[in-house]
Order: C-alpha cells, then structure tokens, then sequence
C-alpha cells in the first residue's frame, strides 16, 4: 500500500544491493567454497525478502523494511552471480553455448512467477504472498544444505578441474 514513490524506494533499494553484491561477488574470487557461498547467498535473500515483507507490515515503515532489501539484493546478486558461474564452469566445453540460452529463459520465469505471485498477492494479500514464497526459498537452501554433500563441497579447485 505505498504509491508509486513508495515502489521506487523499495526498487531502488533491491538496486543497491544488487551494486553492492555485484561489488562483493568480484571481490570473493579466493573464496574455495563456492557451494557453500550460494547457498548461504540463497539464505540471506529469503530470509530478508521475509523479514522485509512482515516487518513492512506490522510496522508500516517503508524505510525500515526497506533496509531488508538492500540485504535482498546484495544476496540475490551473489546467488546469481555465483550460480551462473558454477553452473559455466562445471560445464564440458562443447555445452557452455548452450548452458548460456538455457538461463535466458530465467527472465521468462520470472515474469510468469510475477503474475503469479500478483494474483495470489490479491487473493491472500502481499505480506502473507511475500513471506511465504521468500521461506519457500529459504527452505530450498536448507533441503540442497542438508541433502547434497556435493554442493556443499563444492570448491574452486573442482570446477577448474573440470
């Protein structure tokens, strides 16, 4: 329930912290374990697109909760980063053309997650949409921690081998 200034202040913040994860991702190249770093990325984009979703509710304070996206951005921008570049890497040289075209489709995914999201949003209202698809991904993380040893191996030293 804010007006177009307010959507602006909230996309501006995802904005800054998507520049500052950017920032931080180039300078993480030494980090070894690459798995444990997306998946502690992932961590921290769920459990703040939660924590900005109730906070902004119970406290109808945009400029606090706000402060949740920041930290969203910063961790949906070294999950991203990190993912493609895993995924790049472990890749056989004769499959990165197509590995490449299959996370174009991501933006498509997004768009048709969006209108879904919108439109369950109607029905059970933001906040309650917001937490519980953001702890959906939390969970994710928490299922690929728990149940893959492998990616929680995951480290540079393994996918310039490959």
């Amino acid at each position: 329930d804010v007006s177009a200034g307010g959507l602006g202040v909230m996309l501006s913040a995802l904005g800054l912290g998507s520049v500052i994860g950017a920032l931080l991702t180039a300078s993480l190249n030494r980090v070894q374990h690459r798995g444990l770093l997306q998946i502690g990325a992932l961590f921290i984009l769920g459990s703040c697109q939660a924590s900005f979703s109730y906070v902004g509710y119970v406290t109808e304070n945009l400029w606090f909760a706000t402060s949740f996206l920041v930290l969203a951005g910063i961790g949906s921008a070294v999950f991203n980063t990190t993912n493609q570049t895993v995924l790049q890497l472990l890749a056989p040289d004769h499959l990165r053309g197509r590995i490449t075209s299959v996370l174009q489709v991501q933006p498509i995914c997004m768009a048709v997650g969006i209108l879904l999201t919108g439109a369950a949003a109607d029905v059970w209202g933001a906040p309650a949409v917001g937490v519980t698809i953001s702890l959906m991904a939390f969970s994710v993380g928490v299922l690929i921690l728990l149940f893959s040893p492998r990616m929680r191996r995951l480290s540079m030293s393994d996918l310039r081998t490959n």
